[in-house]
């Protein structure tokens, strides 16, 4: 996924808006396989405030 390659410097240099940015873009996206890896991504970059602004509400309405 491009955004764990991001989130994880895998290729590239390690840019966690650019992460965040991509998680997003799987969360909306309508395959259920791809959409879970993102709520996940997403979630611990919202829990953290990786890559976003730290949101932890909005880390728990993902991640319940």
């Amino acid at each position: 996924m491009i955004a764990d390659a991001y989130y994880n410097g895998w290729g590239t240099d390690v840019d966690l808006e650019e992460a965040a940015k991509w998680y997003q873009v799987g969360v909306d996206a309508d395959n259920s396989g791809l959409r879970w890896g993102s709520v996940l991504g997403l979630g611990r970059c919202y829990l953290n405030g990786e890559g976003i602004e730290q949101d932890v509400e909005k880390a728990r309405e993902l991640l319940e």
